[in-house]
């Protein structure tokens, strides 16, 4: 990732967080989103390896990366390869909503293709990732496609099968539930394996729509505009 002077084209900073000798094609698929938050402007993306990285967008100081990165960046250990990771995220106030791999990405790092996170953009950097999940979202066929979009607190994605969600913040409306911060483990079982409950986020709707969606929803003037590779643009209203 890097941040260019706008005037010359020098490089600012630059950040690799692969490097070459575990490099197997895990790029930045997805552009970086900026967003202002209450700890300051970050630089946020997530690579096609699962893993998320938010940067100090004015100096490349590395501000965290999810999971987290054992002996912090560049990376010393793990596979890096061309995954299914390759949407920007999106951002709404100190949130960072983006399809990653989770924390299981090491051992399984399929699991995060159906599944969409929200994360502390200024929660405390620590090795046990503690506080950085928000909610955790199943949503199916997410992989090489679903690239999210949020407006006062309502999150959009598309998968391939041609399905448009509409997903709620508990902030704006109250969670179904919760679960485990790693999938796959029970409730009962979760804070005594050293992990944490979050939220469960509503699913406010879900709407099918003929091909799959590869792009980002639009939203404008109350209504939600999606093209799908079937050859449809779509109109919705909420």
């Amino acid at each position: 990732m890097l941040s260019l002077n706008p005037a010359n084209g020098a490089i600012i900073w630059s950040e690799q967080p692969v490097p070459w000798s575990l490099d197997a094609d895990p790029d930045w698929a997805g552009t970086p989103v900026v967003t202002e938050t209450t700890c300051g402007t970050l630089a946020v993306g997530t690579m096609k390896d699962g893993w998320t990285h938010a940067f100090d967008a004015h100096t490349g100081a590395v501000r965290w990366s999810f999971p987290f990165v054992v002996g912090g960046l560049p990376f010393s250990y793990a596979n890096h390869g061309d995954n299914g990771y390759t949407r920007p995220v999106a951002a709404w106030r100190d949130t960072i909503i983006t399809v990653t791999g989770g924390l299981p990405v090491t051992s399984n790092i399929a699991d995060g293709y159906d599944r969409l996170y929200s994360l502390e953009a200024c929660a405390s950097y620590n090795s046990a990732d503690k506080g950085r999940i928000r909610w955790i979202a199943d949503v199916p066929g997410l992989d090489y496609t679903g690239q999210p979009t949020i407006t006062d607190g309502i999150v959009y994605i598309g998968n391939n099968q041609g399905k448009l969600f509409a997903i709620a913040d508990p902030a704006v409306s109250p969670a179904a539930g919760q679960r485990c911060s790693m999938p796959g483990v029970a409730n009962a079982a979760c804070v005594a394996s050293g992990f944490e409950l979050v939220a469960n986020p509503a699913i406010l709707a879900t709407v099918p729509l003929s091909g799959g969606i590869r792009t980002e929803p639009v939203l404008a003037e109350g209504r939600v505009y999606v093209g799908t590779d079937g050859g449809h643009l779509y109109a919705l209203e909420p």
